[in-house]
């Protein structure tokens, strides 16, 4: 039997390609298990799904405490399908931190995140998409 040690990465992204991704799904697809994903401030036009990976992913409120981050950075799912989509995670770590979610829509309902096995959800701005008369809701444990 061996012992496989690997170096978990600390993967940037950021809109204005400064960082190692411009797109939060790009770096999903890259990451492994366990990797942690820092978001700059920024609207990320996209619908992301995590592809089953445990990963920590956070705006730069994740690691600095600041909470105008929570406002800055924005997952805006443009009303096409849920937002995020978060299933099938087995790994140790795994949390979304910091982020106004926006703009989702599942089927003519305001589901912003699609979740099957709950990660750990922290500090989360959750916007109501406008328009639908009654209340819906934002977090959807299947």
């Amino acid at each position: 039997m061996s012992i496989v040690y690997r170096d978990h990465k600390d993967i940037k992204v950021n809109p204005n390609q400064t960082g190692d991704f411009i797109s939060i799904q790009s770096a999903i697809n890259y990451a492994t298990e366990d990797d942690t994903l820092i978001v700059r401030d920024g609207t990320y036009s996209e619908n992301i799904d995590l592809l089953g990976k445990a990963l920590i992913i956070g705006s730069e409120y994740f690691t600095s405490g600041d909470t105008t981050h929570i406002a800055s950075t924005v997952i805006d799912g443009q009303l096409n399908g849920s937002t995020i989509i978060i299933s099938d995670i087995s790994g140790s770590e795994k949390k979304l931190v910091g982020f106004t979610i926006q703009n989702g829509r599942l089927l003519m309902e305001a589901l912003f995140i699609a979740v099957i096995l709950t990660p750990f959800l922290k500090t989360l701005l959750l916007k109501i998409v406008p328009g639908f008369k009654q209340w819906r809701r934002h977090l959807s444990i299947q």
